[in-house]
């Protein structure tokens, strides 16, 4: 289930080492992002999942992304972003991620998480 929400939303996957962080200014994670593609990383081998028609996010202004399948079935979490850091926990379970936010503009979010035990990690890219 964490590794669907992840996927969802950075696809959520959620501790980050990279340090680049580009954001513009006016750019705001509020609102509806279409997923792009998903790249799982483990061993140092990736998989890139291009995303399907109907795959995307809602940042809503309440506190809360829905994450949409391309059969329409959505999955709410809770988000909030500081400091270029976006936190996610899970509506029922309480489990916290946190992934970073690599690039955010008027029309494109780039989210990284990496597993705290080094396992794995996930980037995902989303437009508008």
């Amino acid at each position: 289930m964490k590794k669907v929400i992840l996927f969802g939303i950075a696809v959520m996957a959620a501790s980050i080492t990279i340090s680049s962080c580009k954001k513009s200014d006016s750019a705001s994670i509020v609102g509806k992002w279409n997923l792009i593609n998903s790249i799982y990383t483990s061993n140092n081998v990736s998989d890139t999942t291009l995303a399907t028609q109907g795959e995307y996010v809602d940042f809503r202004t309440d506190g809360k992304v829905i994450s949409y399948d391309n059969n329409g079935l959505a999955d709410t979490i809770y988000y909030s972003v500081s400091n270029g850091r976006l936190y996610v926990s899970q509506v029922v379970g309480g489990e916290n991620d946190t992934l970073q936010i690599q690039s955010l503009t008027s029309n494109f979010l780039k989210l990284y998480f990496a597993d705290p035990t080094g396992d794995y990690s996930y980037t995902s890219n989303y437009s508008r």
